[in-house]
């Protein structure tokens, strides 16, 4: 495995505080799901390749939004 440059590690950990900011302020289910997105990215800077973590959700998971279910 090669290590990630400090700067890799840095920006990728921005990326994520950046993301949690945002949906602190605006507790948005789609910026959470945006936040855990950038948290995976920077942990997978630490795994090796077998062990990285999905970099995203398929689309057809299976939670909804609530925008989507309100409009159902």
């Amino acid at each position: 495995m090669i290590e990630p440059s400090l700067r890799e590690q840095e920006e990728a950990f921005q990326r994520y505080a950046d993301a949690i900011r945002k949906v602190e302020k605006t507790l948005d289910f789609d910026d959470g799901r945006a936040a855990k997105d950038a948290w995976i990215a920077f942990l997978n800077l630490y795994l090796p390749d077998e062990r990285k973590l999905p970099a995203s959700r398929p689309s057809a998971g299976n939670v909804m939004s609530l925008a989507s279910f309100r409009a159902s």
